[in-house]
């Protein structure tokens, strides 16, 4: 194996670096053209503080440097790595070949796609790669380091902070102020009293803490150094993307600006236990992923990854001849995809996937899209190849790009939609899918992945779901196990007919739907209901009947066979009416009592959803709810581990899905929930720095974010900063409680998780602990007053709540009250053993 390195004349410290690390593991297989003799020189002091002579020990080397450029033509070298800022000298010698990188160290963050597209190198590695950037041929390459020596010295100085302040105001103005804040910090030294390197890494190594605080870019040499010498890290978020990044709280320490950095300091420099951890962690966490050698590694690790895919591509090609081919093969030089044998299965072999591409060379039956519009089959395949790597949300972005209709774009969109966690796109999908491809393997990829009924018709009626609600004809399966279900057949007793034969019935209630005498009026805050007002023999004493349940506001989502496009009477004798989209408008016109919200097609040639609105309350906008159910869906999948992603693909996942969210304040709460439960608290930091949108609230998550990494002292001051501004917040409260609880402050802690609940009912876990505290602190009659200001609830939630309220009532022996709380428990939830005994003991004494 032979690489070639062609830096650039000027200093580049993360060519250096990387040239380091690839001599350690090849030795002189690693060849620099020309060569860089301050690499190879003695070691020696130097007055410039990041000099790195002498890195490879003084070695000559006796490679023959002659005729590089004829070598290179010959393919003499399997891997060559050329500097962005070498690339105009070598650009003739390097175009067209298929084995070179471009390495990209400059502080700018900026890409030019179309000089990388022109060039098309197996890998650009960049150093300064912004987080929300995603290209499967575009990677991150930061700064690694050479490993130094370490020696015992006493810690004379509270910081370290060395920099070229020029290069940021932001730098400069950090550095300036810290003197007023903090005795003993090393951080403004005058220009002609700059210390040699080795007095630079005495003095740094004598430091509590070293600062990184970002110049021109992000990626600074303190960074890696304090690492190297097991000096704590106190650094400014980095928002570029950093492989294997040091963890926060646990190997480096990220703020957000000075106010968050003095808050950081004053804590741990009154824990040194925790300073001399995070120090040691740190040193290991370099050790193990940033040296020179692990970066060079991760270099080589990618470069042959995807020139394995680059040759497997060219054997599938061979696949289809030439003549077939529905893309131009020089095209597909710049496209490289991995992990393909894991997809192989789905489309039982390569060549037949191929094979069924080219079919479709012939567009005119598959154009969706105006006269005149060309559709490029390019855009599509783009696609596909970054599905096969696994990069999905690469691929998800082509295909919204692309304006093609067709079954095998509708079957990977659907996979693609899948494994992002977006049940809405890939039931959507799938079910157009479904009418050409095999539905068993389908549903079987689709329920490994989701793990649920995944259905468009079901998911299509998520966004109407919210409170207390019923849905009619439930038959044996409920859209959502919030709903109440309602169904001539009781439950568990099987359905004979159309598509519930042989099905047991989940539902609560038995009862025709045009007659709903178990509900009071004004009672739900919505109902829905799947192929149902069809089937009535009068659907406008069935519409009277759901209205007068229905509070003002309230929502009626159904679904109806669509005439328009189907004989509908003909798929099921049963059907009493048809209905198209007008004459569903010219219906609800017979009630003006109500409006229609939203009406459209649900499925293509089958039916249409209609979402209707009782006049009184505010306008739905169903474009909007189900934009914030989509982005609940994917981060409840990444929550509950149902998408295997790497912690990189999480933290672009949960982000994309907080960006198509339209509450961001709901979606931030579930992003950051998500990421403390999954051990991502570093990056739940970084969330909440980089979406400061005006949302208080997200100020009190940070105290949690520390809370679940033990930093008691920093919730406390988060709980004092904020205090004035969100009194009223229901996570306000509950922090108090949780730090009360912490310090075993109980009677505190109970006047907090009150207030929460009072606030937020919404809170399964916050009505246990209520529940524990209350029966503890014997306060069970104060208890008593929280369910007074519960209102309209999912039946979930007011399982809990009806239980916990009975059991309050049980201990001061008021067993009257309690019987027809548990009464409504076993309507709820027929299976509650609990209630069962406690209903039972009420009644008998």
């Amino acid at each position: 194996m032979k690489i070639l390195l062609l830096p650039s004349k000027t200093p580049g410290y993360i060519e250096w670096f990387t040239y380091t690390g690839l001599f350690r593991l090849v030795g002189n297989n690693a060849v620099d053209y020309p060569r860089l003799d301050h690499l190879w020189e003695q070691p020696c002091e130097s007055p410039n503080n990041y000099s790195v002579q002498g890195w490879l020990g003084g070695e000559k080397d006796d490679v023959d440097r002659n005729n590089i450029e004829e070598k290179v033509k010959e393919d003499f070298f399997d891997l060559i790595l050329v500097s962005i800022r070498a690339w105009k000298e070598y650009a003739s010698l390097l175009l067209g070949k298929e084995n070179f990188c471009i390495i990209d160290g400059e502080d700018s963050s900026a890409l030019d796609m179309s000089f990388i597209e022109k060039c098309k190198p197996v890998i650009y590695f960049k150093r300064e790669l912004p987080l929300d950037f995603s290209h499967a041929n575009i990677l991150p390459l930061p700064f690694s380091f050479e490993t130094p020596t370490l020696k015992e010295c006493e810690k004379k100085h509270k910081l370290f902070g060395l920099f070229n302040q020029a290069s940021s105001k932001e730098r400069e103005r950090i550095i300036n102020a810290l003197p007023d804040y903090y005795s003993d910090v090393l951080c403004n030294v005058p220009v002609e009293k700059r210390l040699l390197r080795n007095e630079y890494y005495r003095e740094m190594q004598a430091s509590q803490v070293a600062l990184s605080i970002r110049g021109t870019g992000f990626d600074t040499l303190r960074f890696w150094e304090a690492l190297s010498l097991g000096v704590p890290l106190f650094s400014q978020r980095p928002d570029i993307q950093i492989p294997d990044m040091p963890e926060e709280g646990k190997e480096a320490v990220y703020f957000d600006d000075i106010a968050d950095l003095r808050l950081k300091l004053n804590y741990y420099l009154n824990k040194p236990e925790e300073l001399d951890s995070l120090g040691r962690s740190g040193r290991e966490s370099f050790m193990n992923n940033h040296t020179c050698e692990k970066r060079a590694h991760y270099l080589l690790e990618n470069y042959f990854e995807k020139r394995k895919a680059q040759l497997l591509f060219s054997q599938i090609y061979q696949t289809i001849p030439p003549k077939d081919a529905i893309f131009d093969y020089d095209f597909t030089k710049g496209i490289i995809f991995t992990d393909i044998a894991e997809y192989i299965e789905i489309f039982k072999d390569v060549e037949s996937f191929w094979t069924e591409m080219a079919k479709e060379k012939d567009l005119s039956s598959t154009l969706n899209a105006e006269e005149g519009d060309v559709i490029d089959w390019k855009t599509a395949l783009k696609g596909h190849f970054f599905f096969l790597k696994g990069d999905f949300y690469s691929a998800i972005s082509y295909y919204e790009k692309c304006r093609l209709n067709t079954f095998t774009l509708d079957l990977i969109r659907g996979m693609t939609s899948c494994l992002l966690g977006n049940e809405f796109k890939t039931s959507q999908h799938w079910w157009r899918a479904q009418k050409k491809f095999n539905p068993s393997l389908l549903n079987a990829f689709m329920k490994e992945y989701i793990g649920v009924d995944s259905h468009p018709e079901r998911i299509t009626l998520f966004p109407v779901i919210k409170g207390r609600g019923i849905e009619i004809g439930c038959g044996g399966r409920k859209t959502s196990p919030d709903v109440i279900g309602v169904d001539l057949l009781a439950k568990s007793q099987k359905g004979d007919v159309g598509v519930v034969k042989g099905q047991m019935s989940v539902a609560d209630y038995k009862c025709s739907g045009d007659n709903l005498y178990f509900f009071e009026d004004e009672s739900v805050d919505y109902i829905i209901q799947r192929h149902n007002l069809e089937h009535y023999q009068d659907p406008v004493l069935a519409m009277s009947e759901w209205l007068r349940v229905l509070k003002p506001g309230g929502l009626l989502g159904f679904i109806v066979p669509n005439d328009e496009t189907v004989d509908t009477i003909k798929l099921d004798a049963s059907h009493k009416h048809v209905f198209t989209r007008k004459s569903l408008r010219n219906f609800v016109a017979l009630f003006p009592q109500c409006e229609i919200v939203h009406l459209d097609v649900c499925l293509e040639d089958w039916s249409f959803l209609a979402v209707i609105q009782k006049k009184g309350g505010t306008l739905f906008n169903y474009s909007d709810a189900l934009r914030n159910i989509e982005s609940s869906l994917v981060i409840t999948s990444f929550a509950e581990g149902k998408l295997a992603h790497k912690p990189s693909q999480i933290k672009m996942g949960l982000q994309k899905a907080f960006d198509i969210s339209v509450d961001k304040e709901q979606a931030a709460f579930e992003v950051i929930n998500t990421l403390v439960v999954r051990g991502m608290s570093d990056f739940a930091m970084e969330f909440i720095g980089k979406n400061c949108f005006d949302l208080k609230n997200l100020c009190l998550l940070k105290g949690f974010v520390y809370l679940s990494t033990g930093k008691v002292e920093l919730a406390e001051e988060i709980l004092h900063k904020y205090n004035e501004d969100v009194e009223e917040s229901y996570l306000y409260h509950y922090l108090l409680f949780s730090l009360n609880l912490l310090e075993n402050n109980k009677e505190k802690a109970w006047d907090n998780l009150f207030d929460s609940l009072r606030l937020n009912p919404y809170q399964p876990e916050g009505l246990k602990q209520f529940y524990e505290l209350s029966r503890e602190l014997h306060f069970i009659e104060k208890a008593l007053e929280i369910f007074q200001h519960f209102g309209s609830l999912p039946p979930r939630v007011t399982v809990m709540t009806n239980f916990i309220h009975a059991l309050l009532l049980i201990h001061i022996d008021k067993l009257s009250e309690a019987v027809p709380l548990l009464q409504q428990v076993l309507i709820d939830d027929p299976d509650h053993q609990d209630a069962q005994t406690l209903l039972k003991r009420c009644l008998e004494q």
